[in-house]
Order: C-alpha cells, then structure tokens, then sequence
C-alpha cells in the first residue's frame, strides 16, 4: 500500500511539474520576443535548454551516486522552485538593461537539475511498482506525459494572453511549489533504500560517470537499444519548428496554421499509443520482440509516407498514426530497460541514455537544417524516412537478444 501512495505521489507531482516546465517554456519564448524582438535571442531558448540538459546528463551521475532516488527527487524539485522563484522576481529586470545572459544561466541551472531529475523518475519507478505492471505503468507515464504536453501547448499561450507575463511566470511557481510538496511524498521501500545506503559509491568522479556507459555498452541488450536510439535520432531534426515550417510552406503549400496542426496530430497519437499499451498491457508483455520489430517497421513506413504526400490533411493523418507505434516502441524500451539493469546502475544507465538522445538531436538539427537549404525540405524528410527504415532492420538483425529479453 505505502508503495501504490508513493507511486500516485510521484505520478501526480510529475503532471505537475511538467505542466509548469511547458508553460514556462511557452511564456519565456513570448516574453523573450517581446522584449527583444529578436528570433536569434528567442531561439537561444531550446538551445540553452538542450545544451544544459546534455551537460547535466554527463554530471548527473555524480549526484545519483550519493543521494537515495527519492531525496533527490524532492531536492531537485526544490531547487527548481527556489530557481523559479528568483526568475520571477527579477524578471522584468533580466529582460532590459543587459541583464539577458543571466536569464540564460537561470535556465540552464533549471534543466541541469532536470537532467538530474528525469533519470531518477525513471529509475525509482520499478521500486514502487510490481514488475508485472511495468508496461501499464510506463503506458500510463507516457500518455499522462503527452496530455500535459497537449494541455500545455495550449494553455500557455492562453495564459499568457489573460495574467500577461509575470503573472504567468507566477502561476508556473506555484506550479513547481506544489509538485514539490508532492515529491515529499515519495517513499522508497524500506529494502531498497537500505540497499541504496549500502552501495554509495567512493569511486572517483570519472569512475562513476562511466558507470552508466560501460553497462550501457557491455549488455548486448542495452547496446541494441542504444544504437536504434542513436539511429533514430539522427533524423530527429526534422521535427524541428524551424524545417517542419518549412515543410508547411514548401511540400505542403499551406499556412503556419498546419504546423499547430501537425504537432497537435503527433501528440494526440503519442497519447493514444501510451493509452493502448496500458489497455493491452499483458498482450504487449508476451509480445515485447516482435511488437519492437513490428512498431519500429510501422514508424518507419509512415515517415517515408509523410515525406511525399502533399495533402494537408493526409500529413496530419500521418502524424496522428504515428504516435501510437512510436509510443509502443519507446514503452516496450524502457520496460526492458528497467528490468534488465540493477536498480544501483539503473539511473546511470537512463542519464547516460538521456545525454546520448540530446547529444545526437542536436547534431541533427544542425545537420538536417543544413541539408534543407542544400537539397530542398521533401528530400530530407525522404533522407529521414530512409534513416528511420534502418531501426526495424537493426532490431530484426539482433532478433535472438530481443527474444531472450523478452522472457518473463
């Protein structure tokens, strides 16, 4: 019982905190803009944020090695709100008189302490729940995850319209205040975390930021999840606002109004996919090899589709149908993630899996919005299709490692 009502606190305090982590988002781009009238300084935004997070994710594995999961969630959330606190204070001031770099640090902070935040969420879940309700868990995570997305997206613009800024940036650290409150509900069981006292790591700082990698590489079943990561998010930067704009504009001859469109298809299928999965738990779980196989092939099937269609419509039908195999890919990865790895390694393990995903994305936008200017905007959406169709190859080659994993 004490480990279902630590479980309910973490899941509600999560939907909490992501949905004030959009609405800050969506608020400081407007207010950024706003006050600057510069896309170049508004575009700083999601580039501090992800260069941060890339950071945080190498460091990370200094702190999981010396705090029980569930202090740390509470501590990191804390620090979020402190930070939230001191951005809204002294708002108006970082956004005038030059002071506009320190708000960029303030943002920084804030997702190093994601970055710190997010392994941990994903590594404590396993000890709260049984290992039979994994995949509805995670399901359940991941449609909550793209509800707040949706509702987030949606409502950030509204509210800024409403409070005006500052008074948006207010709501958003209540928001923080109130999923920290909750993150001190958060209980590890007792074994666990005697467990966690036990194996506090002396090691040196480059030892333990290792740890994670070696585990990571040296599973023959984590190295072929890592490498259809890797694979995958190579042709991540065409999801960019930047090159799907364009795609709007040029392959689908519409205004920016479908861009809102194509991003609200997606999330909405990513919501349906994590409903499915929870709905179908037990099927998905007798079937983890060949749905990875046959999610990975669908995903990659509709992006070479959406590459070449020129109906609008159509392409935010692609979207939509997109999510729900994506989704059981991703909860299919992370069930097996969570119960392959030692609960001690298993937060390394998603940090060093998290800096990999940044790293690589950001390489990709880089890349791909490159190659639009060069090649034209439907020729890297066909160059991204065709990277994709190589996940489903790759998972089919290793066949025999995902089957034995597979096993219950």
């Amino acid at each position: 019982m004490r480990r279902a009502t630590s479980f309910r606190f973490l899941w509600f305090g999560q939907i909490v905190a992501n949905l004030a982590d959009v609405l800050y988002v969506v608020v400081l781009i407007a207010m950024v803009y706003q006050a600057t009238g510069s896309t170049m300084l508004t575009a700083l935004i999601p580039m501090v944020t992800m260069g941060a997070q890339l950071i945080g994710g190498l460091v990370a594995p200094l702190v999981l090695d010396r705090f029980r999961l569930s202090r740390l969630l509470v501590s990191t959330q804390v620090g979020k709100a402190l930070l939230f606190a001191l951005l809204t204070l002294f708002l108006d001031r970082l956004l005038s008189g030059g002071w506009l770099p320190l708000l960029y640090v303030l943002m920084a902070l804030f997702s190093i302490l994601d970055a710190a935040a997010n392994p941990a969420r994903n590594a404590i879940v396993p000890r709260l729940v049984d290992k039979a309700e994994l995949v509805k868990v995670n399901g359940w995570l991941a449609s909550t995850d793209q509800t707040v997305n949706l509702a987030g997206w949606a409502l950030g613009g509204v509210v800024f319209v409403a409070l005006g800024g500052t008074e948006s940036m207010w709501v958003c650290f209540v928001l923080h205040a109130v999923a920290a409150l909750l993150m001190f509900g958060v209980r590890e069981p007792v074994r666990t975390a005697e467990a966690s006292e036990e194996h506090v790591v002396k090691s040196s700082g480059i030892s333990s930021m290792k740890e994670g990698w070696v585990v990571l590489w040296r599973t023959p079943l984590l190295r072929t999840i890592l490498i259809m990561d890797v694979i995958e998010v190579m042709s991540g930067g065409v999801w960019v606002g930047a090159v799907m704009m364009v795609f709007v504009q040029e392959a689908l001859g519409e205004g920016e109004q479908w861009f809102g469109f194509l991003n609200a298809g997606y999330m909405g299928g990513m919501l349906l996919g994590g409903l499915l999965v929870s709905l179908w738990a037990k099927q998905v779980e007798r079937k983890f090899a060949p749905l990875l196989v046959l999610s990975s092939a669908v995903f990659a099937a509709l992006n070479l589709l959406f590459a070449y269609t020129s109906i609008a419509w159509l392409a935010v039908l692609l979207c939509l149908l997109m999510g729900p195999p994506n989704q059981m890919k991703e909860v299919i990865q992370q069930t097996l993630i969570q119960r392959t790895v030692e609960e001690r390694l298993l937060p390394k393990v998603f940090s060093a899996k998290m800096t990999v995903f940044y790293t690589g994305y950001t390489l990709s936008v880089l890349v791909m919005s490159l190659l639009t200017d060069w090649i034209g905007v439907r020729s890297v959406y066909a160059l991204a299709g065709a990277i994709v169709a190589l996940v489903p190859l790759l998972a089919w080659s290793r066949w025999k490692v995902l089957r034995q994993a597979s096993v219950v």
